[in-house]
């Protein structure tokens, strides 16, 4: 006969993904390298220390740079044949056509997934969506979004060059792209009476009378007896 103990709690696991970016301002790493130099080399060094850490911040800023130019350039092209105004051009040259408009919005949408996967954002993946939805993350006003003003190509486009991107991409982001970066806790305060009733329901009538039926069925599975052979049956 198996123990009335062998049945097990379910235990709910959950993953949390390692932090992804540490906000740390500029000033504060250069403080800390020039502390740690000066510390080793003398207060001599104090200046190389300074010279080091401004070119290696210009460098970084650097490598951004033509990106960074290129976005607003084209965004305000964009902007501008979308509104219907004239789109900025060299004088004496052709505005340009709606074949090299499809490419700079590419080149446009390329140059922002650059930018946004350097800065250690990350896009809604299909499990932030489901988490975001189960835990009330999301408006609670009604709000409906007019996704016919948008441009319903654009992110298929973009999307055909970044098949495996997409795989696990929420559902969303064939309508628009969502980054995120960093994670926290959540906290609450409030007196929940709501959730307290539910709580005091389960544990003094559903939790009982689930243990009562259940005392009952295995009572009645262990009284009910069988014939032991086809001659009783027969009979």
């Amino acid at each position: 006969m198996a123990s009335q103990n062998t049945a097990k709690k379910e235990i709910e696991y959950f993953t949390v993904p390692p932090e992804r970016y540490i906000s740390t301002p500029t000033e504060v790493l250069t403080d800390d390298l020039l502390g740690s130099i000066t510390k080793s080399k003398g207060s001599q060094e104090k200046e190389s220390v300074l010279k080091l850490a401004r070119l290696v911040d210009s460098i970084s800023q650097f490598e951004f740079a033509t990106i960074r130019r290129r976005i607003n350039q084209n965004f305000l092209k964009l902007a501008a044949a979308d509104s219907g105004r004239q789109v900025p051009a060299r004088v004496g040259s052709a505005g340009p056509t709606e074949e090299e408009l499809d490419e700079m919005e590419m080149t446009f949408m390329e140059d922002v997934w650059q930018l946004m996967q350097a800065s250690h954002f990350r896009l809604l993946s299909k499990e932030d969506w489901e988490t975001a939805q189960e835990e009330q993350f999301t408006f609670n006003s009604p709000v409906e979004v007019n996704w016919n003003y948008m441009d319903g190509e654009l992110l298929h486009r973009f999307w055909a060059s970044h098949e495996e991107e997409r795989a696990g991409a929420a559902s969303i982001a064939d309508r628009v792209l969502v980054f995120h970066r960093g994670i926290s806790t959540v906290r609450a305060e409030g007196q929940y009476i709501n959730d307290k009733i539910d709580l005091l329901v389960q544990y003094l009538l559903v939790d009982p009378f689930q243990a009562l039926y259940t005392r009952i069925f295995k009572r009645k599975a262990r009284t009910t007896s069988f014939p032991d052979s086809c001659d009783a049956l027969i009979s």
